[in-house]
């Protein structure tokens, strides 16, 4: 889309697909033209924002999951560090010696 140069004037020309064709439409060179110029500038400008926000909030996304992943490190090495063991991945127990007591309920 934008201004085209034919002789001394510029019109603003629209392409689009219409029924999978690529059509030109001729806004001519008035303030219709000028309208939709406009238009067309506020639209890619507000394009280019939400992709320049969705741009950081990926990249914020990347941060957040490798911090994630040293906390969780950090998580299984005190719980190593303190005694207690991982049951199948799943809870973790307290690691027993033979001959220790259990805890009272």
């Amino acid at each position: 889309m934008g201004w085209e140069q034919r002789g001394s004037y510029q019109y603003y020309i629209r392409r689009q697909t219409v029924q999978g064709r690529r059509v030109r439409t001729s806004l001519g060179r008035g303030a219709v033209a000028m309208a939709a110029a406009e238009a067309e500038a506020q639209r890619r400008q507000a394009q280019e924002t939400a992709q320049a926000a969705r741009t950081h909030l990926a990249t914020l996304d990347r941060h957040l999951d490798a911090l994630s992943g040293v906390i969780e490190q950090l998580m299984q090495a005190t719980l190593l560090v303190a005694g207690y063991h991982q049951h199948h991945r799943s809870a973790w127990r307290k690691r027993y010696e033979h001959g220790e007591e259990l805890p009272e309920r």
